[in-house]
């Protein structure tokens, strides 16, 4: 069964993204989860899709502008 929460360090791997970006990107409500009751970040994996999918349609939309796509 696919994980609903991921940890940084997996969404990191996953997403080839630093933890800097990740914390930040959650920090500001970007992407979503929750902290632990000691403090550590739960990504959702939703989310993080969803952020991606608009991340790629950006873009390929700068893209077929510039003519290159």
């Amino acid at each position: 069964t696919v994980p609903q929460y991921i940890t940084l360090t997996k969404a990191s791997k996953m997403f080839a993204l630093s933890h800097k970006t990740l914390r930040r990107l959650f920090d500001d409500g970007t992407i979503s989860g929750y902290r632990t009751e000691g403090g550590h970040r739960r990504i959702s994996l939703k989310s993080m899709q969803q952020f991606v999918e608009r991340d790629d349609a950006f873009v390929l939309d700068v893209l077929h502008r510039m003519g290159l796509r």
